[in-house]
Protein backbone atom coordinates (compact mmCIF):
# COMPACT_ATOMS: atom_id res chain seq x y z
CA UNK A 1 0.00 0.00 0.00
CA UNK A 2 1.35 3.41 -0.97
CA UNK A 3 2.04 5.73 1.98
CA UNK A 4 2.84 9.41 2.43
CA UNK A 5 6.50 8.43 2.86
CA UNK A 6 6.46 6.78 -0.59
CA UNK A 7 4.99 9.93 -2.14
CA UNK A 8 7.54 12.12 -0.34
CA UNK A 9 10.46 10.01 -1.51
CA UNK A 10 9.25 9.97 -5.12
CA UNK A 11 8.63 13.73 -5.13
CA UNK A 12 11.89 14.43 -3.29
CA UNK A 13 10.18 16.31 -0.48
CA UNK A 14 9.56 15.62 3.20
CA UNK A 15 6.53 13.65 4.43
CA UNK A 16 5.38 16.76 6.29
CA UNK A 17 5.33 18.67 2.99
CA UNK A 18 3.11 16.00 1.44
CA UNK A 19 0.83 16.22 4.47
CA UNK A 20 0.61 19.99 4.11
CA UNK A 21 -0.24 19.69 0.41
CA UNK A 22 -3.03 17.25 1.25
CA UNK A 23 -4.42 19.60 3.91
CA UNK A 24 -4.29 22.58 1.53
CA UNK A 25 -1.71 24.57 3.52
CA UNK A 26 -1.26 27.90 1.67
CA UNK A 27 2.43 28.16 2.67
CA UNK A 28 3.39 25.45 0.18
CA UNK A 29 4.52 26.93 -3.13
CA UNK A 30 2.48 26.30 -6.25
CA UNK A 31 5.41 24.49 -7.86
CA UNK A 32 5.85 22.09 -4.94
CA UNK A 33 2.10 21.59 -4.63
CA UNK A 34 1.75 20.64 -8.29
CA UNK A 35 4.77 18.29 -8.10
CA UNK A 36 3.34 16.48 -5.08
CA UNK A 37 -0.13 16.23 -6.61
CA UNK A 38 1.32 14.86 -9.84
CA UNK A 39 3.24 12.24 -7.87
CA UNK A 40 0.12 11.28 -5.94
CA UNK A 41 -1.77 10.90 -9.20
CA UNK A 42 0.96 8.72 -10.75
CA UNK A 43 0.82 6.42 -7.71
CA UNK A 44 -3.00 6.55 -7.68
CA UNK A 45 -2.72 7.62 -4.06
CA UNK A 46 -5.88 8.61 -2.16
CA UNK A 47 -5.41 10.27 1.26
CA UNK A 48 -7.12 8.57 4.17
CA UNK A 49 -9.26 11.51 5.22
CA UNK A 50 -10.95 9.60 8.03
CA UNK A 51 -7.63 8.77 9.67
CA UNK A 52 -6.34 12.33 9.23
CA UNK A 53 -9.50 13.74 10.79
CA UNK A 54 -9.12 11.50 13.83
CA UNK A 55 -5.50 12.54 14.24
CA UNK A 56 -5.83 16.27 13.69
CA UNK A 57 -9.49 16.89 14.60
CA UNK A 58 -9.68 18.80 11.31
CA UNK A 59 -11.67 17.58 8.34
CA UNK A 60 -11.04 20.30 5.76
CA UNK A 61 -14.79 20.22 5.23
CA UNK A 62 -17.37 22.99 5.50
CA UNK A 63 -20.89 22.17 6.66
CA UNK A 64 -23.79 23.86 4.87
CA UNK A 65 -26.99 24.27 6.88
CA UNK A 66 -30.09 24.73 4.75
CA UNK A 67 -33.46 25.64 6.20
CA UNK A 68 -34.94 22.71 4.33
CA UNK A 69 -33.96 20.11 1.76
CA UNK A 70 -37.37 20.31 0.07
CA UNK A 71 -37.61 20.27 -3.71
CA UNK A 72 -38.81 23.88 -3.66
CA UNK A 73 -35.74 25.07 -1.76
CA UNK A 74 -33.28 22.98 -3.75
CA UNK A 75 -34.62 24.46 -7.01
CA UNK A 76 -34.52 28.06 -5.79
CA UNK A 77 -32.20 29.92 -8.25
CA UNK A 78 -30.78 32.06 -5.44
CA UNK A 79 -29.86 28.99 -3.38
CA UNK A 80 -28.35 27.29 -6.43
CA UNK A 81 -26.16 30.34 -7.13
CA UNK A 82 -25.04 30.56 -3.49
CA UNK A 83 -24.21 26.84 -3.35
CA UNK A 84 -22.31 27.06 -6.63
CA UNK A 85 -20.17 29.85 -5.22
CA UNK A 86 -19.55 27.95 -1.99
CA UNK A 87 -18.55 24.74 -3.79
CA UNK A 88 -16.20 26.61 -6.13
CA UNK A 89 -14.44 28.59 -3.40
CA UNK A 90 -14.10 25.59 -1.09
CA UNK A 91 -12.57 23.55 -3.90
CA UNK A 92 -10.09 26.34 -4.63
CA UNK A 93 -8.87 26.13 -1.04
CA UNK A 94 -8.80 22.34 -0.76
CA UNK A 95 -12.01 22.02 1.24
CA UNK A 96 -14.90 19.65 0.74
CA UNK A 97 -18.53 20.43 1.62
CA UNK A 98 -21.33 18.52 3.29
CA UNK A 99 -24.91 19.74 3.49
CA UNK A 100 -27.89 19.00 5.69
CA UNK A 101 -30.42 16.84 3.87
CA UNK A 102 -33.49 16.84 6.10
CA UNK A 103 -36.68 18.86 5.78
CA UNK A 104 -37.77 19.35 9.39
CA UNK A 105 -36.03 21.58 11.93
CA UNK A 106 -35.58 18.87 14.58
CA UNK A 107 -34.04 16.53 11.98
CA UNK A 108 -31.64 19.25 10.81
CA UNK A 109 -30.62 19.85 14.43
CA UNK A 110 -29.70 16.16 14.78
CA UNK A 111 -27.71 16.27 11.54
CA UNK A 112 -25.73 19.27 12.75
CA UNK A 113 -25.07 17.67 16.13
CA UNK A 114 -23.76 14.52 14.41
CA UNK A 115 -21.45 16.55 12.15
CA UNK A 116 -20.00 18.26 15.22
CA UNK A 117 -19.75 15.07 17.29
CA UNK A 118 -17.88 13.12 14.62
CA UNK A 119 -15.63 16.08 13.67
CA UNK A 120 -17.06 15.90 10.15
CA UNK A 121 -16.70 19.66 9.56
CA UNK A 122 -14.46 22.52 10.65
CA UNK A 123 -17.17 25.19 10.44
CA UNK A 124 -20.59 25.98 9.01
CA UNK A 125 -22.31 28.25 6.52
CA UNK A 126 -25.93 28.91 7.49
CA UNK A 127 -28.06 29.74 4.46
CA UNK A 128 -30.72 31.69 6.34
CA UNK A 129 -31.32 34.04 9.25
CA UNK A 130 -33.98 33.33 11.85
CA UNK A 131 -34.73 34.53 15.37
CA UNK A 132 -34.46 32.10 18.27
CA UNK A 133 -32.94 29.44 16.04
CA UNK A 134 -31.95 26.36 18.11
CA UNK A 135 -29.34 25.43 15.50
CA UNK A 136 -27.43 28.65 16.17
CA UNK A 137 -27.57 27.82 19.87
CA UNK A 138 -26.01 24.42 19.08
CA UNK A 139 -23.18 26.04 17.10
CA UNK A 140 -22.50 28.52 19.89
CA UNK A 141 -22.53 25.88 22.61
CA UNK A 142 -19.84 23.92 20.74
CA UNK A 143 -17.85 27.06 19.84
CA UNK A 144 -18.19 26.18 16.15
CA UNK A 145 -17.26 28.93 13.67
CA UNK A 146 -20.07 29.86 11.32
CA UNK A 147 -21.14 32.42 8.73
CA UNK A 148 -24.72 33.53 8.06
CA UNK A 149 -26.23 34.24 4.65
CA UNK A 150 -28.62 36.93 5.87
CA UNK A 151 -28.61 39.61 8.52
CA UNK A 152 -27.25 39.01 12.04
CA UNK A 153 -29.79 39.08 14.85
CA UNK A 154 -27.47 39.44 17.85
CA UNK A 155 -24.57 41.62 18.92
CA UNK A 156 -22.07 38.75 18.66
CA UNK A 157 -20.37 40.33 15.61
CA UNK A 158 -21.13 37.28 13.51
CA UNK A 159 -19.71 37.32 9.99
CA UNK A 160 -22.62 37.65 7.59
CA UNK A 161 -23.46 38.38 3.95
CA UNK A 162 -26.80 39.95 3.09
CA UNK A 163 -28.85 41.74 0.46
CA UNK A 164 -30.95 44.84 1.12
CA UNK A 165 -34.20 42.91 0.88
CA UNK A 166 -36.29 45.84 2.15
CA UNK A 167 -35.11 48.10 -0.67
CA UNK A 168 -35.41 45.35 -3.29
CA UNK A 169 -39.00 44.53 -2.36
CA UNK A 170 -39.94 48.20 -2.17
CA UNK A 171 -38.47 48.86 -5.63
CA UNK A 172 -40.27 45.87 -7.13
CA UNK A 173 -43.62 46.95 -5.66
CA UNK A 174 -43.03 50.53 -6.78
CA UNK A 175 -42.34 49.32 -10.30
CA UNK A 176 -45.69 47.52 -10.42
CA UNK A 177 -47.48 50.55 -9.00
CA UNK A 178 -45.92 52.75 -11.68
CA UNK A 179 -47.35 50.38 -14.28
CA UNK A 180 -50.86 51.08 -12.97
CA UNK A 181 -51.40 48.20 -10.55
CA UNK A 182 -52.99 49.05 -7.20
CA UNK A 183 -54.31 45.77 -5.75
CA UNK A 184 -51.73 43.27 -4.49
CA UNK A 185 -51.45 39.83 -2.96
CA UNK A 186 -48.14 39.18 -1.22
CA UNK A 187 -47.47 35.45 -0.81
CA UNK A 188 -44.97 34.86 2.00
CA UNK A 189 -43.28 31.77 3.35
CA UNK A 190 -43.98 30.71 6.93
CA UNK A 191 -41.13 30.06 9.34
CA UNK A 192 -40.26 33.45 10.87
CA UNK A 193 -37.33 34.00 8.48
CA UNK A 194 -35.79 37.47 8.45
CA UNK A 195 -35.64 37.68 4.66
CA UNK A 196 -39.41 37.27 4.51
CA UNK A 197 -39.95 39.97 7.15
CA UNK A 198 -37.70 42.38 5.25
CA UNK A 199 -39.46 41.77 1.94
CA UNK A 200 -42.86 42.34 3.53
CA UNK A 201 -41.56 45.55 5.13
CA UNK A 202 -40.32 46.86 1.79
CA UNK A 203 -43.59 45.94 0.10
CA UNK A 204 -45.64 47.74 2.76
CA UNK A 205 -43.40 50.81 2.55
CA UNK A 206 -44.27 51.19 -1.12
CA UNK A 207 -47.96 50.45 -0.55
CA UNK A 208 -48.29 53.05 2.21
CA UNK A 209 -46.98 55.79 -0.09
CA UNK A 210 -49.88 55.30 -2.51
CA UNK A 211 -53.58 54.50 -2.58
CA UNK A 212 -52.79 50.84 -3.28
CA UNK A 213 -54.04 47.97 -1.12
CA UNK A 214 -52.47 44.62 -0.35
CA UNK A 215 -53.21 41.35 1.35
CA UNK A 216 -50.45 39.17 2.82
CA UNK A 217 -50.95 35.40 2.95
CA UNK A 218 -48.56 32.76 4.27
CA UNK A 219 -47.82 29.26 3.04
CA UNK A 220 -45.56 26.38 4.05
CA UNK A 221 -43.35 25.32 1.15
CA UNK A 222 -42.81 21.79 2.39
CA UNK A 223 -46.52 21.10 2.73
CA UNK A 224 -48.16 19.24 -0.11
CA UNK A 225 -51.62 20.35 -1.06
CA UNK A 226 -54.15 18.07 -2.70
CA UNK A 227 -56.51 19.68 -5.16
Amino acid sequence: MVTIKDIAQAANVSPSTVSRVISGNPRISMQTREKVKATMKSFNYQPNRAARTLATKQSNTIGIIQKSASIEDSQNPFVLDVLSGIFSECKNHGYATISTTKGQSIEIELEVQEMIHYHSVDGFIVLYSKKNDPIIDILKSHAMPYVIIGKPLTNDRIIHIDNDNVSASQSLTRCLIDKGHNKFLFVAETGNYEVVKDRIAGHLNAIEQTDSVTDIVYFAKNRHYIR
